[in-house]
């Protein structure tokens, strides 16, 4: 999930009108194993959730308004982007410790 999180904000810095799909996250999980070690997905975890701090703080005022659409959700900004992510990546952080 936070793979697919990740491109979406690069796609609303990148594309113009960028379209953010969804996708099914327990197809997700089950699909990608996650029966499996859980060190090295909360080591991606992580490596992406610095990677996604960083870039934000290179972000311009241009860029958190820069707009596409959410399949779902309708018009979709780089600010809706940050605003759903702080809360689903505190409570996918909370599964990961849960898991260990």
């Amino acid at each position: 999930a936070e793979l697919v999180n990740a491109r979406r904000l690069r796609r609303l810095l990148a594309e113009d009108a960028a379209h953010v799909g969804t996708f099914d996250q327990i197809a997700l999980a089950e699909g990608t194993h996650y029966e499996r070690e859980i060190g090295p997905s909360i080591a991606l975890f992580d490596a992406i959730q610095a990677a996604n701090v960083e870039l934000i703080g290179s972000l311009s005022p241009e860029d958190w308004i820069r707009e596409g659409t959410h399949i779902e959700l309708g018009r979709y900004t780089t600010s809706v982007w940050l605003t759903r992510r702080i809360d689903h990546n505190i409570g996918h952080r909370k599964q990961l410790t849960a898991a260990q």
